[in-house]
């Protein structure tokens, strides 16, 4: 059973709902085809609880490797087993000690294998099995697992996990979740809070996988979207433009 079933079913999750709650925006392939990818976009409007939708079946059945989008499960788990304490909490990796807070709005790489090789291979594991995140394998290196298609995850599964972490309803204390969760906030004004992970990794057959996961609060209500998609090159540059492309040409962000 997918990860969205088994979180999302009481809030109206697409698996749960009629047609009528899902709008398929094929208009949306515009700005895919414009950047020269392929992937799907979806947004689930909380206060209605409904979808919007490009290219449902990638969304349900296509799955990747989450890369660094993986921080913020990584960092749920530092947290809540000791291992960070604070936003300005250190770790040595290699020859340098690097902040959390800083690490995680850069993606730095060497903190989140250094993380995840403290966290152990073991503890990971159990904490994969209990927030049911994605796949839930570590084939390999406890430091790599979320990046060499070991762990996969699909659209759906990632738009329910981060779902769960706004509502503080993943099996973690909330001091932990609402530190990610403003480390995740990138955008802060009048109008909307913007606030996402992205992150990339090479599939099986070397084609580039790029992921944008997170929230907007929309006239105080939550919208909650997923960006996947795939190239020839790596184009992670440009997959928050295609983000913003679609908000907006759906209503929101204006």
């Amino acid at each position: 059973m997918k990860y969205c079933v088994v979180y999302l079913i009481i809030a109206a999750c697409f698996t749960a709902c009629s047609s009528s709650n899902i709008s398929k925006e094929d208009k949306l392939e515009q700005y895919f085809k414009k950047q020269g990818v392929e992937g799907c976009f979806a947004v689930f409007n909380n206060g209605k609880g409904s979808f919007n939708m490009y290219n449902l079946s990638w969304y349900k059945d296509s799955s990747a490797a989450p890369g660094a989008t993986f921080n913020i499960f990584n960092s749920l788990v530092g947290l809540q087993t000791g291992k960070l304490f604070n936003p300005k909490s250190t770790l040595k990796n290699n020859t340098n000690t690097t902040v959390f807070d800083s690490a995680f709005l850069q993606n730095d790489t060497s903190f989140f294998k250094a993380l995840a090789n403290t966290i152990g291979k073991n503890t990971m594991q159990t904490w994969l099995d209990s927030m049911g995140y994605g796949s839930k394998t570590i084939k390999t290196s406890v430091d790599n697992f979320y990046n060499d298609n070991s762990l996969t995850i699909t659209a759906d599964e990632q738009l329910g996990f981060i779902k769960k972490l706004y509502f503080d309803q993943l099996p973690c204390n909330k001091n932990a979740m609402n530190i990610v969760k403003t480390l995740l906030t990138k955008e802060n004004n009048s109008n909307y809070t913007l606030a996402y992970a992205q992150g990339g990794s090479l599939s099986k057959n070397l084609s580039h996988n790029h992921w944008v996961v997170g929230w907007l609060i929309h006239e105080k209500h939550p919208i909650f979207f997923v960006l996947n998609t795939k190239s020839a090159t790596n184009k992670a540059n440009i997959s928050v433009g295609i983000v913003k492309s679609c908000l907006k040409d759906l209503g929101y962000m204006m």
